[in-house]
């Protein structure tokens, strides 16, 4: 731990990195388990009013599994939304192929801050994904302008492309960092 704290530049760095993890709690009744084709929150974060600053950095990691039945391969599409019901930052599809029980999946999401706090604040968001069977990998970006002066909340949203195959799209956890 000495030799890796002496790598580290100033005490500012560490103090960042340290204080950085989980800032941001995350809500959501895990494990969210979602078998319909409606599109479903699975995960939101509160991002309070003025706290995105400039050059703030966000990192928001979202890990599951799937069961999926069929052997046609079937459409997960994930939204990430600023605030319930609110415009889409980013949306990303993930094709999975072939059968199985407990697929692992994880999703990063990345955001980045262009501007002080204001009514029309550029965020740029950056996501991948990694799924199983395969894997199916998948990788987003896209961002636009949001209001930063109020309280709101990211969500993290899924919708199937169909009920064949008797898919289960689980959510299991989350965690958000804030450097």
């Amino acid at each position: 731990m000495t030799k890796a704290l002496s790598l580290v530049p100033d005490a500012t760095s560490v103090i960042r990195f340290v204080d950085g993890f989980y800032r941001a709690p995350v809500e959501g009744d895990f494990p969210v388990d979602q078998t319909g084709t409606a599109e479903e929150t699975h995960a939101t974060v509160i991002i309070p009013a003025d706290s995105i600053r400039a050059g703030a950095w966000l990192r928001w990691v979202l890990l599951g599994t799937v069961d999926y039945g069929g052997g046609a391969p079937d459409n997960f599409t994930a939204r990430l939304r600023w605030g319930e019901g609110g415009p889409v930052i980013l949306m990303s599809t993930v094709t999975i192929g072939g059968a199985g029980t407990n697929l692992p999946w994880r999703l990063t999401a990345e955001f980045q801050c262009g501007g002080p706090p204001g009514p029309a604040t550029q965020i740029a968001v950056w996501m991948h994904s990694l799924a199983q069977p395969g894997p199916s990998a998948g990788i987003s970006h896209g961002g636009g302008t949001f209001d930063t002066t109020k309280k709101t909340k990211l969500v993290f949203t899924m919708q199937l492309a169909s009920s064949s195959g008797l898919p289960h799209f689980r959510t299991l956890g989350s965690y958000m960092e804030n450097f």
